[in-house]
């Protein structure tokens, strides 16, 4: 595909327009890609959204380990919640699971 910033003329036929933002944007998707094949290798659960959210974050200064910390514990909020959800909506009537409490 072509990238043009906007108001400037198009590229000729088979060259594609680069401006130093364009190059840095997709310098930024290729690496993104790649932390996300990473991601699934092992098997994080984080999506595209998400991991692109966490290492913007870590530009940012934020402490990696903070984030993973906090990650952590939102995924244990709602593993709890959806516990919670099940309980409240009849779960312990789901057959194996009568009479346990947790």
């Amino acid at each position: 595909s072509q990238n043009q910033t906007q108001g400037s003329k198009p590229a000729a036929p088979g060259r594609t327009l680069w401006t130093p933002m364009a190059e840095e944007a997709e310098d930024r998707r290729e690496a993104l890609d790649i932390f996300f094949e990473i991601s699934s290798i092992l098997k994080t659960g984080l999506n595209k959204e998400s991991l692109n959210a966490l290492v913007g974050l870590c530009e940012l200064g934020v402490n990696p380990e903070a984030l993973a910390e906090a990650v952590r514990d939102l995924r244990a909020q709602k593993e709890a919640a959806a516990l919670e959800e099940r309980r409240a909506g009849g779960g312990a009537a789901t057959p194996g699971r009568a009479g346990r409490d947790r």
